[in-house]
């Protein structure tokens, strides 16, 4: 793996200092994920790494940070307290995670709230009985505040849990995305929501009728799931031929096992130093539905995956096997049945997505196709991906970073397309402009 030179500092930080807290953040497209999963190849004992939410978990392979830290929906310290204390069982296993964690990861921080934060650091602290920030475990934090808000609350760098301990910055600078030096310009602008005449007219020059997006192979990046939906129904509805469904599987596990292997119920195995115990458990019919229910939005994928031949589909895992594509790649189905499903004439194979509780440990395991349809994406799952060609509407959005995320997923000033814009959608909120003013993003 090829680092970027500002890749290679930080990760010569991070591996020569195994004490200081750190904060690897940087544009859209600067290669956060890669340098994160080099320092997971390299040294994977070190770290344990957790996700701010479910959808963000098993993208990482990885696991919650709620579910690590053990504190369900805790709003607060003294919930959080109570809700450990009333669970003999729970507070063993947390505390043997915590207590056996040498650097815990923290991915997509900006979606994790203040107070939330200080819940993680009081686990920490409770649990090692020590005072200091994390109960002294080395934290990072790996994401970027100028991307998409929390949910709820304050941002997490305005917590006492942040500031006392003492993050140093890592700053990922050169976009790896796009070498379009006037259209990284241009995002830098917006990302902090200062619009300068020249973007103005850029994104003026980029405003097109619908009836000339639609004749654009473009893939639309649309702000609500629903609408999301409707056009990938609607454009699926266009193409002639027979619908095929696929749906997604799943396994579920009693205890879980953190080696993932679902062989047989007594099969020898190494963890264990013998016969291994896990097994596969037979939940009642409606106790599978409640959880498949549960854990099925938290996939990359759809579920079901509905087809014809000529539909647009993205690849949404990569192909760790024979490499003939990654996350995000396009692509059409060239061929498809009750069965197979052939993209651009290559064989597509269903996947594993691993479901894994606070100690790592995978309870179920969805299979599936790693496809979705193409048309239309959410400006929020597109993170993380390029588009060579997208259609855009940053009329009515009402969140800070959403236009800069949806630019952003452009590789070049022509990939983009807009329906239309407006100034008050183009904003980032003034705490995290300060931050990054403080820390010299």
């Amino acid at each position: 793996m090829v680092l970027t030179e500002d890749q290679a500092k930080a990760y010569a930080k991070i591996n020569e200092d195994d004490t200081s807290n750190f904060f690897l953040t940087g544009y859209a497209g600067s290669g956060k994920t890669t340098l994160l999963n080099h320092l997971l190849a390299n040294d994977p004992d070190r770290y344990t790494v957790l996700a701010s939410t479910g959808i963000a978990a098993v993208a990482i392979d990885g696991r919650t940070a709620h579910s690590f830290f053990g504190v369900g929906i805790s709003q607060n310290i003294k919930e959080a307290a109570h809700y450990l204390r009333h669970s003999t069982k729970q507070l063993d296993e947390v505390a043997n995670r915590v207590l056996n964690a040498r650097t815990l990861v923290i991915d997509e921080i900006s979606m994790i709230d203040a107070d939330t934060l200080e819940v993680f650091n009081w686990v920490c602290q409770y649990f090692h009985k020590n005072d200091k920030p994390w109960g002294g475990l080395q934290i990072i934090f790996v994401g970027d505040f100028a991307q998409l808000p929390p949910v709820k609350g304050d941002y997490c760098f305005l917590s006492k849990a942040w500031v006392s301990s003492k993050i140093v910055p890592l700053i990922l600078r050169e976009i790896v995305r796009s070498d379009d030096r006037a259209f990284l310009k241009i995002l830098e602008e917006i990302r902090l929501g200062r619009i300068s005449n020249l973007t103005e007219k850029y994104l003026q020059s980029r405003v097109i009728s619908e009836k000339g997006a639609k004749q654009k192979d473009a893939v639309w990046l649309l702000a609500k799931n629903a609408a999301v939906d409707r056009y990938n129904s609607a454009e699926l509805n266009k193409l002639p031929g027979e619908v095929f469904h696929y749906n997604v599987f799943a396994d579920w596990y009693q205890g879980g096992c953190s080696r993932q292997c679902p062989g047989p119920k007594n099969h020898e195995c190494p963890e264990y130093f013998g016969v291994c115990s896990f097994r596969r458990s037979t939940p009642s019919e409606t106790t599978r539905k409640q959880m498949y229910a549960q854990h099925v939005r938290r996939l990359p994928v759809a579920a079901p995956l509905i087809l014809k031949k000529g539909a647009k589909v993205m690849f949404r895992s990569n192909d760790t096997k024979d490499f003939n594509y990654v996350n995000g790649t396009i692509g059409l189905v060239t061929d498809c049945n009750a069965k197979t499903i052939e993209v651009d004439s290559l064989k597509v194979y269903r996947q594993e997505y691993h479901i894994k509780n606070g100690a790592g440990r995978t309870t179920s395991v969805f299979t599936g196709y790693p496809l979705a349809l193409a048309w239309a994406a959410t400006i929020h799952k597109s993170q993380g991906r390029s588009l060579d060609c997208l259609v855009t509407d940053l009329s009515n959005l009402w969140e800070a970073g959403q236009a800069y995320v949806a630019l952003s997923r452009g590789t070049n000033r022509n990939s983009v397309n807009l329906l239309g814009w407006s100034m008050d959608s183009i904003r980032i909120s003034k705490k995290v402009r300060l931050f990054y003013g403080e820390i010299g993003v």
